[in-house]
């Protein structure tokens, strides 16, 4: 079971059932013992896929259309409309005929302007719980144990006081690599997280990469994207797409903040799909005078202190066709994965510091389970300011007011914050500005 965000005023739920009958659907209510509205699961909503629709299924390091596939059951997609904002929904899935999942709730998006808290982070994964061994690239075939850390610490948030509200995973998600049993074990261990927030994903190359894929590599284990799409159909241009042909990049507005999940996997140089589309909504759908803060992820990092030629050579090529766009546009942060650690930049653009206020701040957020790198360069970009290498975690990022957001890295061993830093909103004089011309229309 997972939820995401579908508008100011509507929420998907998402759940897999096996066999579907004739009618699957959403109960829900404001009251846990009066589930009063239905919301059926659209049967144009119903996706499932096979293995010949996962790719090189001849070629190297592919188990996902072999040894490695099992049908997954089939996704059901229902969006609860009409919501009040900053109000607590219960809600169950299923039907007659295959039975009902527990009761879960979640909190309905606030108003827009809010101000708002949620967390973020990349390349998480999962693992045994009993500590027995799977394949993965990491700790030995024991999975990514950090992982557990991360989501335990992040369940511990959920229903508390002061509980973050939706959540960013932005790139190499389950690390299944081709095992479609770990897509389960995956969604099993953040349901605690996904049934009662918003789980905002972004896809990286594990999910992505194959032979035929843009950034060409077998890093998926031949899933190429398919099996990120049937468990997060949200996150693209479309979900009623032919799997070959999903867009998987989006934009979602939450409170003050808006988000684009972008695609390190797909194309994003000049006149490509993806490029075309981020200028268009940059130039017409953001308000900054609603939306004051506005973020950018992408798997792969725009900014990284690394010195492996594979993080340098994606780094220059997001700087010569994203960065233009985040500078013209004054987006505020840029949040990536890919570089296993924590790192956070000055105000940076075309590669030098920036004074204060004038151009966005990058981290590497790519610290939330998979083993951690000691990749470490021997001279420290001028512009990286902070560095662990130490500590599994994530981020939280609190958009306190239009011209305030505070983010901490929070260690997932004991919640202790590892950094912290207050960002003031650079892009406010060009907020007053467009104010100020209302006001003489």
């Amino acid at each position: 079971m997972h939820t995401a965000v579908a508008s100011a005023t509507s929420m998907y739920v998402m759940w897999v059932q096996k066999s579907v009958g004739s009618k699957p659907a959403v109960y829900w209510g404001t009251s846990r013992n009066s589930l009063k509205r239905t919301t059926d699961a659209s049967s144009d909503n119903h996706r499932t896929f096979d293995r010949s629709d996962l790719c090189d299924r001849n070629g190297p390091g592919a188990p996902a259309s072999t040894i490695g596939y099992y049908n997954l059951g089939n996704m059901l997609i229902a969006e609860l409309t009409g919501l009040e904002p900053d109000t607590v929904y219960f809600y169950r899935t299923g039907e007659p005929s295959s039975g009902y999942s527990p009761t879960f709730h979640f909190t309905s998006p606030p108003k827009p302007g809010s101000p708002v808290k949620f967390i973020a982070f990349g390349d998480m994964g999962g693992a045994p719980l009993d500590g027995s061994y799977e394949q993965s690239w990491d700790n030995h075939n024991k999975g990514e144990l950090g992982a557990l850390k991360t989501i335990d610490s992040i369940s511990n948030l959920i229903d508390t006081e002061d509980q973050p509200r939706f959540l960013l995973h932005f790139g190499d998600i389950s690390y299944a690599t081709g095992y479609m049993s770990e897509w389960d074990e995956f969604m099993s261990e953040i349901e605690p997280i996904a049934a009662h927030m918003p789980y905002m994903t972004g896809i990286g190359n594990h999910e992505m990469g194959v032979t035929s894929s843009f950034e060409q590599s077998t890093d998926s284990g031949g899933e190429c994207g398919v099996p990120y799409n049937f468990y997060f159909p949200y996150a693209s241009q479309s979900m009623k797409d032919p799997w070959h042909e999903m867009r998987p990049w989006y934009r979602f507005n939450y409170g003050m903040v808006c988000v684009f999940q972008l695609s390190s996997e797909h194309d994003i140089s000049t006149d490509s799909s993806q490029l075309n589309w981020l200028v268009n909504e940059l130039n017409d759908n953001v308000n900054r005078t609603e939306t004051p803060w506005v973020i950018f992820t992408i798997h792969r990092p725009m900014y990284v202190d690394s010195d492996w030629k594979g993080d340098m050579d994606m780094s220059l090529w997001l700087q010569e066709y994203v960065e233009p766009l985040m500078m013209t546009h004054k987006v505020n942060l840029g949040l990536y994965g890919h570089y296993h650690a924590y790192q956070r930049t000055c105000p940076v653009n075309k590669g030098s510091n920036v004074e204060d206020g004038n151009a966005p701040v990058h981290f590497v957020l790519g610290m939330a389970g998979y083993e951690l790198t000691r990749n470490t360069p021997i001279q420290p970009k001028p512009w990286a300011v902070h560095r662990d290498q130490k500590h599994f975690g994530y981020a939280i990022l609190n958009a306190k007011s239009s011209s305030e957001l505070q983010i901490d890295f929070i260690n997932a061993e004991d919640d202790s914050v590892i950094d912290s830093l207050t960002v003031e909103n650079y892009a406010l004089e060009k907020i007053t500005q467009k104010k100020s011309k209302r006001v003489v229309k």
